[in-house]
């Protein structure tokens, strides 16, 4: 009898019924069975092993017939997985266009927020700042406003006439061609026509203050505390800005004097271009930044130059706004002292000017007005100890400045700066140069050391005088210059040569062997400590009474070199008047 399958032997699957095999089925489990049985049997297992063996087979593939390949398939797909995560780990994540732009959007609008937020604070906060300056400065008060403006355009017209007058005497000489007298006068007449529209819409618009004349953004972004000083072409302020900084106000009149005819709008125009540091904090630092990325120049910052924060220019005034140096000028230090300055004062205080010249002229600048009452001082100490610092002293009167081409001269109407300090080249041709300022520095550096201008001039009456001196006389050094220096005497000759080619620039003169000489502290003086004995003894003339009969050296002291006194009052005498002359060997 054949043996039962393992499906009969087990009853099959759990809940299942039995099913009856056919003959064919029943053969070939029969034949498996046998063939798993020797298999078995020849490793040393039982039959009903190989029974239990061949029912879990077909146990597990009835359920799952493809369970091995399903099984690599899971591990290489989650092996694959694994690495790809690690991939995105490693890897910058990728952002699409949409992305990059709708962040940039987002942080363009936190700007936009920024900047409106406390754009619209900081605008509000200055605008009741200069409505609240704007009341504090009714005590401000420069009357005669109509009779002002009736002055400037009689002057100006009278400038006209006598400079029509001038270019036509030089076309009937033959020193001017027709065609540049007639484009001359057209520009003068452009600059009044400029003049006059300015005037209007500045008036129009309010820009003007309606009864002083000054600009209106003046009296509105600096409180005015008191008036320093009020001189023959205007008047100077101590004033505060909207940041609490102590400033000085420059006005100047242009209906006084000749300052109706000096080119206020090219002094206006450079020093915006040129100097004006500024006086809003955040556009400080914005140019600051620009500067350091080399995208515009550095700001205009010297120690030995006052800072000027702001220029306004109309048609009445000239407005400057700079740094407050409460310590007078040089002028009046100097005047000050009783006594002559000494070459170490004179040469610390003169190379602060030549460094400032310098840093001017490497700008291509000229100042055109250097003279001991440009030079400011400030204050140093504490209280009852304020004093004028003469070791910092600063180069003012920024409205003189010109800008210089890069070849030659500028050829200018010498409308500005003192006669006195004014170089020859000037005076004769208008020709303004870097050598004009360092013959002016020479002026300056005589006054110092001799107390006095080289050609004269402190309230010359007859300018005419004064100008030929400077252009054919020199100055007489062989008869002053006992007290100074051989080097501070060449300085001043170099200085005060009277070819432009051959004065020194300020680089060589900073290079001159006086600063290296006399430069930086005063030595102190120094007590001869050495001793001198008295060895020898000799009375001339006629004998004392008290000395008859002894030897002079008897007033040595025992120990040599004291002068005994007491010998001189011998015999009774009680007064006895004895010259000593010391002589000094030579040495051999």
């Amino acid at each position: 009898m054949a043996p039962a399958s393992p499906e009969n032997k087990k009853g099959g699957h759990a809940g299942a019924s039995p099913e009856k095999s056919t003959p064919e089925k029943e053969k070939e489990e029969a034949a498996v069975y046998c063939a798993s049985s020797t298999v078995i049997r020849a490793i040393g297992a039982t039959p009903t092993d190989a029974t239990e063996h061949h029912e879990h087979h077909e146990h597990h593939d009835h359920l799952d017939p493809d369970s091995d390949k399903h099984s690599h398939h899971s591990i290489d797909s989650e092996e694959k997985r694994k690495t790809e995560v690690e991939k995105k780990k490693k890897a910058k994540p990728k952002i699409s266009k949409k992305e990059r732009v709708r962040r940039i959007v987002k942080r363009v609008l936190i700007l936009l927020r920024w900047a409106c937020v406390h754009g619209f604070a900081t605008i509000t906060c200055h605008y009741r700042g200069r409505r609240r300056n704007l009341r504090r400065n009714h005590w401000v008060k420069i009357p005669d406003r109509p009779g002002r403006q009736l002055d400037l355009r009689t002057k100006r017209e009278e400038y006209y006439d006598v400079r029509m007058h001038e270019m036509q005497t030089m076309v009937e000489r033959k020193k001017l061609k027709k065609w540049r007298m007639v484009f001359r006068k057209f520009g003068m007449d452009m600059e009044n026509n400029y003049d006059d529209s300015c005037a209007y819409f500045a008036e129009k618009f309010r820009l003007n203050h309606r009864k002083t004349g000054l600009p209106r953004a003046v009296l509105e972004w600096f409180h005015f505390v008191e008036l320093v000083n009020e001189g023959p072409h205007g008047m100077v302020y101590r004033a505060i800005d909207l940041h609490n900084r102590t400033v000085c106000v420059k006005v100047r009149d242009k209906s006084k004097g000749n300052l109706g005819h000096m080119p206020f709008r090219r002094a206006a125009r450079v020093l915006k271009r040129e100097v004006v540091v500024g006086f809003i904090p955040i556009f400080k630092l914005i140019r600051k930044v620009l500067a350091r990325c080399h995208i515009v120049r550095p700001s205009f910052e010297h120690a030995n130059i006052s800072m000027i924060y702001t220029v306004y220019n109309n048609g009445e005034f000239f407005v400057e706004v700079c740094e407050w140096l409460p310590g007078h000028t040089l002028q009046d230090y100097t005047e000050g002292l009783h006594h002559k300055m000494d070459e170490h004062h004179a040469c610390n205080t003169f190379s602060q000017l030549i460094s400032a010249i310098q840093y001017l002229h490497a700008r291509r600048l000229v100042h055109r007005d250097i003279r001991m009452n440009q030079i400011l001082l400030p204050l140093k100490g504490k209280d009852e100890d304020i004093m004028p610092d003469v070791d910092n002293c600063k180069l003012c009167e920024g409205w003189c400045f010109m800008k210089l081409p890069r070849r030659g001269h500028y050829f200018d109407r010498p409308l500005c700066g003192d006669l006195a300090t004014r170089a020859p080249e000037v005076i004769t041709h208008n020709a303004w140069s870097k050598a004009a300022d360092m013959w002016s520095a020479g002026c300056v550096l005589f006054e110092l050391l001799f107390g006095h201008l080289p050609f004269g001039g402190e309230g010359a009456r007859n300018k005419e005088a004064l100008a030929e001196r400077i252009v054919k006389q020199e100055p007489e050094f062989d008869k002053i210059t006992g007290h100074v220096s051989p080097e501070g005497v060449d300085l001043c000759r170099r200085l005060l040569s009277r070819h432009p080619s051959h004065r020194p620039t300020a680089k060589q003169c900073m290079e001159h062997e006086w600063f290296n000489k006399y430069y930086g502290d005063k030595p102190g003086s120094h007590k001869n400590t050495d001793e001198r004995m008295i060895r020898d003894v000799r009375i001339d003339g006629k004998m004392p009474a008290c000395r008859r009969g002894m030897d002079p050296q008897n007033l040595l002291n025992p120990v040599v070199g004291m002068l005994s006194s007491g010998f001189c009052t011998f015999m009774g005498s009680t007064r006895c008047e004895i010259d000593f002359f010391y002589r000094r060997r030579r040495r051999t």
